[in-house]
């Protein structure tokens, strides 16, 4: 088995969300709009890169799009020789993934946690189905493979075979299926 090569950095505090089953909902830096400083993330990114890794991963305490730091991190990765990726809810707007992906983003890794009114549901926020599918189609009319993950709970488990669907429809490369963890309802 390969070792992993990539170093995941987290860039923001801000998101868009309000998801049931979020790690960070209850910490009150969330939705605060904190950053974490640029020279903090090329520093992992430099100390990742010293230790043989070859991938920078945009996590985030919140949504890394909505980040300022994103486009720097990614040409930054881009100047070392680095691939560069995001997880990301993908429903903060298509210009924004349209900019990523021309500064030379790699590819994203989408958290869809249901389907159309579920999604919308689970994430306490209108529109991130309509949003996200958005996001897919494009991928897909561009030839760009993406990954995608759910956190199966109890508002969605039912619609896990129909959401199976739906991302093999739109050419899904990997689809991970987070475990039922205890925080998660």
């Amino acid at each position: 088995m390969e070792p992993c090569r990539r170093v995941g950095v987290d860039i923001t505090w801000k998101c868009n969300w309000r998801c049931r089953h979020c790690f960070y909902l209850r910490n009150g830096q969330l939705h605060r709009g904190g950053e974490v400083p640029f020279q903090e993330i090329r520093a992992k990114i430099d100390k990742g890169r010293a230790g043989g890794l070859d991938h920078v991963v945009m996590v985030g305490y919140g949504e890394p799009s909505l980040s300022k730091n994103a486009i720097p991190v990614i040409e930054y990765a881009k100047h070392h020789g680095m691939a560069s990726s995001m997880i990301t809810n993908g429903a903060t707007g298509l210009e924004r993934f349209k900019r990523f992906f021309g500064a030379g983003l790699d590819h994203v890794h989408i958290s869809a946690h249901g389907l159309d009114g579920t999604l919308d549901k689970i994430t306490k926020t209108p529109g991130s189905f309509q949003k996200q599918t958005e996001l897919k189609e494009w991928l897909v009319s561009e030839g760009i493979p993406y990954r995608t993950n759910v956190t199966m709970q109890i508002l969605n488990y039912t619609e896990i075979p129909d959401m199976v669907d739906f991302e093999l429809a739109r050419s899904v490369y990997h689809f991970v299926f987070l475990g039922f963890l205890p925080h998660y309802e």
